[in-house]
């Protein structure tokens, strides 16, 4: 009976050998490090003497309610400056640095271009911009004209609701802004909206946007409307 016990158990752990030399090996635990958000860098002038700086941002934290993006200016001369820039975290936590960066352009009147950074975290239906220029060697926001106080954002929507958005030219010489809001009005028969608002002309004057003039538009149908969405005038280049 012992005989019987002894050669149970070997032959046993043979079967077992046998099924280890020909399994798989174990598959080795996934340690390769996650690659950091691939930093986005430009060539602009800034600070408005002639010569293209380097501007460069970078993801430099992920929260479950936020993004913090860094916007870094180094001029031709080597002045440095610096400003955080907070977007909403509404998705996973992947956007990139490509994915918030609109563009550099001359908006203001004056000299050097604007930088301009999308902040509504890439969802919903309004675009919600902000612009930030280079002041006395720091960067600081530059407020939309007629923003509500508190508020820097510029925003642009082509939405049946609302359709808003920014012509800027220069006029006579002076840089001007003319910013136009209109609030929709659906026609569930129709399957369309119109549309009625404001045009407001800002004129850049001692270093800001000062009211020029307002006017009401007449009623205006969709295709009409939808003109005056987004930015004329200027090209935001990357």
């Amino acid at each position: 009976m012992r005989r019987s016990v002894v050669g149970l158990a070997a032959a046993a752990l043979l079967s077992s050998s046998a099924q280890s030399a020909f399994a798989a090996p174990p598959t080795a635990p996934d340690t390769a490090p996650v690659a950091a958000p691939a930093a986005l860098t430009s060539r602009a002038d800034v600070d408005g003497d002639g010569r293209r700086d380097t501007i460069t941002l970078v993801r430099r934290a992920v929260t479950p309610d936020e993004y913090r993006f860094r916007l870094t200016v180094v001029t031709a001369s080597g002045k440095r400056a610096i400003r955080d820039v907070l977007v909403p975290n509404y998705g996973d936590g992947s956007l990139q640095p490509a994915d918030v960066w609109i563009g550099t352009a001359s908006v203001d009147g004056a000299r050097g271009v604007e930088m301009a950074v999308e902040r509504s975290g890439n969802v919903g239906d309004f675009p919600w911009p902000h612009l930030y220029t280079w002041r006395s060697g720091r960067i600081v926001p530059e407020t939309a004209p007629g923003a509500p106080v508190g508020e820097t954002g510029w925003t642009v929507a082509n939405h049946f609701s609302l359709i808003q958005g920014y012509d800027i030219r220069t006029v006579k010489g002076r840089r001007q802004v003319t910013a136009t809001v209109l609030k929709g009005t659906f026609d569930p028969k129709r399957e369309t909206a119109t549309f009625r608002g404001t045009r407001t002309t800002y004129r850049w004057e001692r270093g800001t946007w000062r009211k020029v003039s307002t006017h009401r538009t007449r009623t205006l149908s969709d295709p009409v409307a939808q003109r005056y969405a987004g930015w004329h005038g200027i090209t935001w280049r990357g």
